[in-house]
This record gives C-alpha cells, structure tokens and sequence, in this order.
C-alpha cells in the first residue's frame, strides 16, 4: 500500500510542477490532488501523535480526486486518500469518497455513494488544507481520532439552498448512511480501547442520520450553523475478568452529537465559534467549545488564534471522578490556546507553523502517555507544508 500512496504522491507533483493550471483535464475529468507533510514534537505528553514527544514525521497525508461532469444536473466524483497520522492509518490507501451527485433545482439536488457529511462548519473542507489557517482545526470539536467517524458516510443525501428574502438564506444538508471504519488501523479503536481497557475492539454501524442547516443571515459575512448526528453503533472486545479473557459482544454505544456554529468574516477577519455536545450512552456527556480568529495581512501572510476546552464528562469540570479512579484530576479536562502563522508561498504550496499551550490532558491517550507520566501544563508544536493542484 505504501508504494501506491507513494506513486500517487509522485504523480500529483508532477501534475502540479508541470503546468500553471490549479486543475487538470484529461477527457472531461477534472483531476485535483495534494500532499502535506507535518512535523510533530511535544512536551511531556505526547500528543497529537503516537510518538510527538520525540518529534515525529509520521503526519502525512495524500489525496488525489477525479470529477465529471455527465449532463446538466449529474456528476460523479471520486477521492482516492491515505494519511500516516503516529499508529493511525499507516498510509493505508481508501476510498475516501466516492458519489454520484444529481441536481434537480437549487432547493434540491440528491448524493448516492460514500460522501462527506456535514459537521459543523468545517467539517467536510478539514483535509483541504488551502481553506484553512491551522495546521489543526480545533480538536475540541475536530479530532483526529474520530476523523473516520464523523467524515464521511456510505448512503444517500439531499442537499440545497433555500431563499428566506429578507431574512437571507437557509442551506441543508442531510446525510443518512452507515460510517466505515478500519478496526486494525482506526483512531476510534485506539481511542476505546483506552476508555473501555478492552482489546480486539470491533463496532457494528447502523444506519443514522447527520443534519446540517446553515443560515446565512442578512449582515454580510455572517453565518451560523447548527449540526445534529445520531448514530446507533453496537461494539464488544475481549475484556479482562478475574477469571480470564472474556468476549463480549452487542454492547450499545449510540451517540448523539449537537453542534451550534457561529462566523463572521468583515474583509480579511473571520471570527468564529463552536459548542458541541456529545450523548453516548451508559457515559459521561462531554462538552466541548472553541473561540478562533484569524487576518490576512497580505497575500503572503496569514495568523490564526484559537482557545478551546473540552472535558470528557461536563458534570466533573474538577476532575474529582478521575481522583476516584486513580488518574490525576487534570486528565478531567483539556484547554488548548493555539497560535499559528501561515504562509502561502505561490499558489500551489503552503506552509505553516503553530504552537499549542496546554492545559490537562484529557484527551492525550494513556497508551501513548501513561497517566503517572502527565504533565498538566505542557506545550506542542506543528509545522506543515503542502502542495496542491
């Protein structure tokens, strides 16, 4: 599989040094693609990857993607998509979507296939790395191990815009569809494992639906958004009893998420927040939040703030249910104050750098970091560049 992502990463370099075009058309196909390469290091913990506290190259990803244009209203599209992200993915190549798209009137045009699904305001642009200013979108709201999760559903949708006159405008979107995750190689395996102390995790997805609805109100440059997702999930491992390994399986685990989303751009400022609830059943409801800004200074030059806090059961913001369990109370909480600088070099390559001041560790894993290594305040790093065509 690595030499396939490699020749895919070979390929759209040559694509993009060989022409001056931001897209290519072979027969009708419009062909874009992009590689990024970061670098992680933290302190003390490590996070975001497996190993940043060494200092890590293992931050890649690759994605080359096909569209065509069949009739009027019909297109299909397809993205091919491979990231090494410490021991997530490992460069294994997915389809990352692939849908057919039929559009009837402005209020109503239908998906088919594997598409992205909306969540919150960024959710279906966070690979892109053009369109934002952080190497990392908030991962309060936008984490990498729930990634393969929250992106993308297999099934059907219907999207639109809806004028509302004076009051502006209203776009929706509905996915209703099945996630698909990899149990060998899945942030989300690594993530219940730890949460559960369960081995051989495996889940078993039903169908749910995401619904999105965006209003772009009459003040120019502001929107604001809500997300709702429910998904029913079952999932068993094997887990350590007095007596031995015992498998169990059909365990609920469904989810609600709710996300309320806010934004203002005024010409080269875009201001924006996020809250979200998550419900999971037989758990703690989390709560996380976000405030970020970011100003373009020249065509060269972008910088970006952000603050954001997320606690893994919001009635215990102290941390005293950690104490009880023999974890260190700041485990009860994470708040993260990030500063990046961007700099778009032309207008195929980018680069950034940001740093990230921390508080707790809630969402570092204990088997990446055990909890008696933690340190509550600690501090970590990302520079990243990428090309795209």
């Amino acid at each position: 599989m690595k030499k396939i992502v490699i020749a895919l990463a070979v390929a759209a370099a040559a694509l993009v040094f060989a022409g001056t075009s931001m897209a290519y058309d072979l027969a009708g196909i419009q062909i874009h693609g992009f590689i990024s390469q970061g670098f992680s290091w933290s302190q003390d913990n490590s996070y975001p990857t497996s190993d940043s506290e060494s200092g890590t190259f293992q931050h890649f990803d690759a994605g080359i993607n096909f569209g065509k244009k069949l009739t009027d209203g019909l297109n299909i599209g397809l993205q091919l998509y491979a990231r090494d992200f410490g021991n997530i993915d490992n460069n294994t190549v997915n389809i990352d979507w692939a849908y057919a798209d039929y559009k009837w009137q402005n209020w109503l045009k239908m998906r088919f296939g594997k598409m992205k699904a909306p969540f919150g305001l960024y959710g279906e642009g966070r690979d892109i790395d053009m369109l934002k200013t952080f190497a990392f979108l908030p991962q309060t709201i936008y984490t990498e191990a729930s990634r393969e999760i929250n992106m993308s559903k297999m099934g059907v949708g219907i999207y639109g815009s809806i004028s509302a006159g004076p009051a502006g405008s209203f776009d929706y979107n509905l996915v209703v569809g099945e996630p698909q995750l990899d149990e060998s190689e899945g942030g989300m395996v690594q993530v219940f494992e730890t949460l559960t102390g369960a081995s051989d995790i495996s889940f078993d997805f039903e169908l749910g639906p995401t619904a999105q609805v965006i209003w772009n109100t009459p003040l120019d440059g502001f929107r604001a958004a809500f997300t709702y997702l429910y998904q029913p999930t079952d999932f068993g491992g094997v887990f350590d009893t007095p007596f031995g390994p015992v498998e169990v399986t059909g365990l609920s685990l469904d989810t609600e998420i709710w996300i309320a989303s806010v934004e203002y751009t005024w010409n080269s400022l875009v201001v924006a927040a996020e809250y979200a609830s998550y419900l999971l059943k037989d758990m703690p409801d989390q709560q996380r939040y976000y405030l970020s800004g970011s100003y373009r200074f020249t065509d060269l030059l972008e910088a970006g703030l952000f603050y954001g806090v997320y606690y893994p059961d919001e009635d215990d913001k102290d941390g005293e249910n950690q104490v009880a369990m023999g974890h260190p109370d700041f485990s009860g909480w994470q708040k993260d104050l990030c500063a990046a600088l961007r700099f778009d070099l032309n207008a195929y390559w980018i680069f950034k750098i940001e740093g990230h001041y921390v508080n707790g560790t809630a969402d570092v894993l204990p088997r990446n970091t055990p909890f008696d290594s933690m340190e509550e305040d600690w501090f970590y790093g990302v520079a990243k560049t990428t090309f795209s065509f």
